[in-house]
């Protein structure tokens, strides 16, 4: 009897124990229905939001990529106007290169017109001068004055100065008119003289050649007598010089007395 008393009571307690464990496994399945359905709430939430989110970023995607190729064409447009910037600077650069070149050639011809002008006007200076001094001491009729373009000629006649067609000694009437035209020259101090001796083509006779073994040495030395009798009036040698050109430069190409006399003369050839 005592046993089955026993048994009872652990029926009892058990009874009692499972009586107690089916309200709380009913209580957790109910938690865990209400977490499922709000987790899956927020899990629909979520991936919405994820849905728009990779749609925003679609956007933006596709944004970036229109911005990139824009910036891209930006570039080269920036890098198309800086080649022609570069290519109008370089432009500019040479028209200024060139500008400065010309206005250094006109200033250049500015000067050389200025220095043509007064050389002009030191040249009719000095033929007027020199004319002057001529006729003041009548001898004009004894040389020919010649204007060139930017130079004076003084032809002196053979007859004006020497003795004879042979001779290259002058004589004391033509000294007298080395001496004023020096003096003319002296006064107006010209930049340069050039002073050459012509002769006639006739043949030098043997009585002469020892003196003047052909025409240029009859030239050269007609050349040099002009020129010692300037230096003696104190005329620089560094501004003269004597040539000859013999019979090369004709003045008449006849062989008459008379053209054999015109060409036997002494150019003076100033440059002022």
């Amino acid at each position: 009897m005592a046993w089955i008393k026993c048994m009872r009571v652990k029926i009892f307690a058990l009874v009692m124990v499972s009586l107690l464990f089916i309200p709380a496994c009913a209580h957790r399945e109910n938690v865990s229905t209400e977490q499922f359905d709000t987790l899956n709430k927020e899990l629909k939430i979520c991936r919405s939001k994820k849905d728009s989110l990779e749609k925003e970023n679609n956007v933006l995607k596709k944004k970036l990529g229109d911005s990139c190729s824009e910036i891209e064409k930006l570039k080269s447009k920036i890098e198309s106007y800086q080649m022609e910037n570069q290519a109008l600077l370089d432009k500019n650069i040479k028209s200024l290169e060139d500008n400065k070149m010309l206005l250094k050639e006109i200033s250049s011809f500015q000067d050389i017109m200025q220095e043509r002008s007064e050389r002009a006007l030191r040249l009719n200076k000095l033929y007027k001068y020199i004319v002057s001094c001529l006729k003041e001491e009548r001898l004009s009729g004894k040389v020919i004055i010649v204007k060139l373009n930017d130079k004076l000629k003084i032809i002196i006649p053979r007859r004006s100065l020497f003795p004879t067609e042979r001779s290259a000694w002058v004589t004391p009437r033509g000294n007298r008119l080395l001496n004023k035209i020096a003096s003319c020259i002296k006064t107006m101090k010209p930049g340069y003289i050039e002073i050459s001796g012509h002769t006639d083509n006739a043949p030098i006779t043997k009585g002469h050649k020892m003196l003047y073994p052909t025409k240029w040495h009859l030239g050269l030395s007609r050349a040099i007598a002009v020129v010692t009798r300037f230096e003696k009036m104190g005329i620089k040698s560094d501004n003269m010089c004597a040539i000859s050109y013999a019979g090369t430069r004709p003045l008449a190409e006849s062989p008459t007395p008379g053209g054999m006399s015109m060409n036997n003369r002494v150019e003076i050839v100033i440059t002022p």
